[in-house]
């Protein structure tokens, strides 16, 4: 457990939070402190069509993506090649979640669960051959994050 969280720490000091905060209450459930201290073990696929979705609960929004043309999205490598999934941020008030305040934020729920199994497909040559990375479908279009505001000491 240990090893996971300083994994996820230092994968967190590359990555930089994103994106617009949506108003959904009823879904951005409270959750206790060790709940929100476990994290999943994600599964991993030795299948160039199948990825799991990673488990961001627990972790400060600064450090589940990175911004890119005002999108805030996380780099999944599947495969031989990547995709960016974007986020979707809410927010018990509605306030909006930004590049400038998404230290003050940390996840407490998220949709879908992690390890949720999720297919592409590639693109296909006029052979009918696939590319190896360009990515035609994608299962998985976004993912919800309920955020809730780090408590000030």
């Amino acid at each position: 457990m240990k090893n996971k969280i300083i994994k996820l720490l230092l994968i967190g000091t590359f990555l930089s939070g994103c994106s617009a905060s949506t108003t959904e209450s009823e879904n951005a459930k409270s959750e206790s402190d060790s709940d929100l201290m476990e994290t999943t073990e994600i599964k991993k696929s030795d299948d160039k069509y199948t990825y799991y979705v990673k488990d961001y609960k627990g972790m400060n929004v600064s450090q589940v993506g990175r911004w890119d043309e005002d999108l805030c999205a996380d780099r999944y490598n599947i495969g031989t090649t990547y995709d960016y999934i974007p986020f979707i941020f809410y927010t018990e008030n509605g306030e909006a979640v930004d590049e400038n305040n998404k230290k003050d934020f940390y996840v407490v729920k998220q949709e879908p669960t992690p390890n949720t199994e999720e297919k592409i497909t590639y693109e296909k040559k006029d052979d009918g051959s696939e590319y190896e990375n360009l990515i035609e479908t994608n299962t998985l279009e976004e993912i919800k994050l309920y955020v809730k505001p780090v408590e000030k000491k």
